[in-house]
């Protein structure tokens, strides 16, 4: 027997065994719609995979070219030449023509370097008739070029430029790498790299494996195959070293069973932890807190605590399999896991001082998600002492209150409260978190019982912002019902602030702004003073909401109230990027929609720039999100149905400078513009062009936006580009499921009637009738479709099939017909009947439908 399992690169092909990937980037190959991105943690089988779609799908007009980008370039241009020199030499033979035509080019032309890099695929797509398919393989690298956004840019204008140059149909991307390519763009005022299909490359499953293991030729008992599988659950590398090893022994005659694969594990992986991958995977756990703790947390089964951007980065670390985004949180194979050894990993956490010090710095300073990131790790943890876990469950619940994760400090508070009797004071806090937390979940019955138990423990710090929650409790249950008793609660307050009793700011603000707000439709004048007490007594942070609702009530006093709503700006206590959730008497992004509709129905532009730049100034914590908050606003505004307020702060948007603006931002900005202002050219350019690259998910909008985009070239006589455009949204997430496809009705049935007579428009009607067929009526909730007009769209498509479909009709002249004869009718809407001649008498002389063969 001669050893195949040697190691090696390159996997040869006989031994080679395909995974779901392979069919994944086959169907990317196919359709061309859009670029994909192999997205796999290290000694996956990447390189494979890439050589075994190229040995299968690249025909002798195709070229399929793998750049490797961890080549160091100086610049955009060398990085871009580098490509096309490494595609003319590999198919020197093909592109011999075009070789010197484009090297003499770059001396003639002195064009800007992603322009020459266009024109020379360009003549390279004009040398083939097929396919050219571009890898660039290890992205990441680039993380360490200066010129890294332009490449991205550079291959995204490909897709959304063949709407000029049509050979781009015939040229795709498939870019590999250790990182998401949005992760590794430096200009984040540019653009984050929205890269088109992922492909995640998983493990063998175990029918995959014994594929490999019937490749081999390896005679081993399914005992055997099923204890390598135990242990490197597929894992490629893993696996075939194991084999390998096993076949060692099979040449020697040496007995394989359970005991020796456990062997080879241990002495391979799991004494020394020095050998791919073990080793690379340790290190990054060394030296990643990040990292350490989330496989922490999965050990502690806390997975609702890994983010998704934490998920990513432990697959791509080769801790999580392929499956992370749907299945089970678990580490993928028990080698890494042995690898990973609790004790081991609390050992690094410790010496890396997983710190109660620096938690409770992050607490102090109002940093409650990085805060809340330590206390999760503490609370579980058997290094820390039960004193030290309790106050940090204490701690994490409010964190998770301040950032609005309202079940989750219910979880940190309820079954772990302080004793009453030593600790009265953090005790009553976790009561007023809890009922306050239930109120925001709306299980008001929960959240009075909370109230009322502080309430009962008069005198406390919470007794009074208790009972103003209590009453709003009570407004929420019945307000009608209730009134009174509101009214009287409110005004209890007022009255203890009003004598010797210290009461919170926030109660006695909040107890006169419940005043105004329940004395609005019987009293403006003494609503309207009570908004202002509110203001008078609140501290800046409070401050806005009252004068918000004042100005509500009576515009008239737009010059007195404006300066003051400046004044409470430009203190700096109001941050609406803070990440925490805002209540009670914090200024919600919402109102803020409100009083900017005022200021626009008041026509007080000049006033409401100087608002705006107010926020802009001393509200946000981060300049980049100005753009955010604004987009927020402008969304309220626009379903509340305020346009012309709308219209207002999306073109604030657009005018802002790139330090104030994300391009994400700029892109919806420009999407919801163009919606409420059809006309507006330079949204539209910014939208379409923005939209393979910024588009997750498609909605009604996009698909009005691009209905008109299509009705306007068809109507110009544009059916070429019209096409283009229909197959730019259809390919943005590809018929997939369903519920897309309804999405999609009326721009399917937009294409259908771009084609020319023939065979691809039959079929594209054919594919819509079959598409139809399925809908029901509680579908039509995903498009802007009524039931009438998706009757109409229905009979276009049948009447577009009959037309469409060749029909071999018998005209018999002179026939006389007896009114019993059975004869075989097709109907307009293509419906075919065998009846009796006299059941269909009258439909033939009308035309309705006519014998058939």
């Amino acid at each position: 027997m001669s050893k195949k399992l040697i190691p090696s690169t390159i996997i040869p092909e006989e031994l080679y065994v395909e995974r779901n990937a392979d069919v994944q980037l086959r169907e990317i190959i196919r359709d061309m719609g859009r670029p994909g991105y192999i997205l796999v943690a290290r000694q996956m089988g990447k390189t494979n995979l890439l050589i075994n779609s190229k040995r299968a799908l690249e025909g002798v007009n195709d070229i399929f070219a793998y750049i490797d980008l961890s080549n160091k370039f100086e610049t955009d241009r060398e990085c871009f030449r580098n490509i096309v020199d490494t595609i003319l030499d590999v198919n020197y033979e093909k592109l011999e023509s075009i070789s010197e035509k484009i090297y003499s080019n770059r001396e003639k032309r002195k064009t800007v370097a992603h322009r020459e890099h266009v024109s020379e695929l360009r003549l390279i797509l004009s040398e083939i008739t097929g396919k050219l398919i571009i890898n660039l393989d290890e992205i990441d690298s680039l993380t360490a070029a200066e010129y890294s956004d332009k490449i991205f840019a550079q291959v995204r204008s490909v897709y959304f430029e063949r709407v000029n140059y049509s050979e781009f149909e015939r040229l795709s991307y498939i870019l590999s790498g250790v990182a998401e390519p949005s992760d590794i763009i430096k200009d984040k005022s540019i653009s984050p790299f929205n890269i088109g299909q992922k492909i995640l490359l998983g493990d063998f499953s175990l029918k995959e494996f014994n594929s490999l293991v019937e490749k081999t030729n390896l005679s081993l008992s399914e005992d055997v195959i099923g204890r390598i599988f135990y242990w490197a659950n597929g894992n490629p590398r893993l696996s075939w070293e194991i084999c390998s090893k096993v076949e060692d022994m099979i040449i020697e005659n040496e007995k394989v069973d359970c005991e020796s694969i456990d062997n080879i594990v241990s002495i391979l992986y799991t004494t020394n932890f020095n050998r791919p991958p073990v080793d690379h995977i340790r290190t990054l756990i060394q030296s990643d807190t990040e990292l350490r703790e989330a496989v922490l947390s999965i050990y502690y089964q806390r997975m609702e605590d890994l983010s998704d951007k934490v998920k990513s980065r432990l697959y791509l670390a080769g801790i999580l399999s392929s499956d992370y985004e749907s299945g089970d949180i678990k580490i993928k194979n028990r080698i890494i896991e042995e690898s990973l050894d609790m004790s081991w990993l609390l050992e690094i956490s410790k010496q890396n001082t997983l710190s109660l010090v620096k938690a409770e710095e992050f607490f102090v300073n109002g940093e409650y998600g990085k805060a809340s990131e330590i206390y999760v790790n503490i609370v579980d943890n058997p290094e820390f002492s039960n004193a030290d876990q309790l106050n940090s469950s204490y701690k994490l619940g409010v964190c998770y209150s301040k950032l609005g994760e309202n079940q989750k400090a219910i979880n940190c508070m309820e079954n772990k409260l302080f004793d009453k009797v030593g600790f009265r004071d953090i005790h009553i806090e976790q009561l007023y978190i809890l009922g306050l937390s239930y109120l925001k979940q709306k299980n008001y019955e929960k959240s009075e019982e909370y109230f009322n138990q502080i309430i009962k423990e008069k005198p406390n710090d919470y007794y009074f912002i208790a009972l103003i929650n209590r009453a709003s409790t009570l407004g929420k249950m019945d307000i009608e019902k209730h009134r009174e008793q509101i009214i009287e609660i409110n005004k209890e307050v007022v009255k203890q602030s009003l004598g010797d009793n210290i009461v919170a700011p926030e109660a006695i603000c909040s107890a006169y702004y419940n005043l105004g707000t329940l004395s609005d439709s019987v009293d403006e004048k003494e609503s309207f003073n009570y908004y202002l007490k509110s203001y008078e007594s609140a501290t800046n942070s409070y401050k806005l909401k009252p004068l918000i609702n004042a100005l509500d009530l009576d515009n008239g006093k737009f010059s007195s109230l404006w300066p003051k709503i400046l004044n409470v700006l430009s203190s700096g206590d109001i941050i609406f990027d803070s990440g925490i959730e805002p209540y009670g008497m914090e200024t919600s992004l919402y109102e803020i929609s409100g009083l900017i509709n005022i200021a626009i129905e008041l026509d007080k532009v000049d006033d409401l720039n100087d608002f705006l730049e107010n926020i802009k100034s001393y509200c946000l914590k981060e300049k980049s999100n100005f753009s955010t908050v604004l987009l927020e606003i402008a969304i309220h505004l626009l379903n509340s149905n305020k346009r012309g307020a709308t219209k207002f702060i999306l073109t604030f948007i657009s005018d802002l400078d790139r330090i104030y603006v994300s391009p994400n931002d700029s892109f919806l900005s420009s999407k919801y513009l163009l919606f409420i202002d059809r006309e507006n050219s330079k949204a539209g350019e910014l939208y379409f062009k923005g939209f393979q690259n910024y588009t997750d998910s498609i909605d009604r909008i996009d698909v009005l936006l691009f209905e008109i985009k299509i009705m306007s070239l068809l109507n110009g006589g544009d059916v070429g580009t019209a096409v283009k455009y229909c197959d730019l949204i259809i390919n943005q997430k590809g018929l997939y499921s369903h519920d897309i496809k309804v999405q999609l009705l009326t721009i399917l049935l937009l294409k259908m009637r771009c084609l020319q007579k023939g065979e691809h428009k039959l079929e594209q009607a054919q594919e819509l009738k079959s598409i139809i067929d399925k809908v029901k009526k509680e579908d039509l909730h995903l498009t802007h479709i009524d039931e009438r007009n998706f009757e109409s769209l229905k009979s276009e498509v049948i009447a577009t099939i009959v037309a469409e479909t060749p029909i071999t009709q018998v005209i018999r002249k002179g026939k006389q017909y007896g009114r019993n004869e059975i004869v075989k009718v097709q109907f307009k809407d293509g419906l075919m009947q065998t009846k009796k001649y006299k059941y269909i008498q009258e439909d033939i002389k009308r035309g309705n439908c006519w014998i058939i063969n």
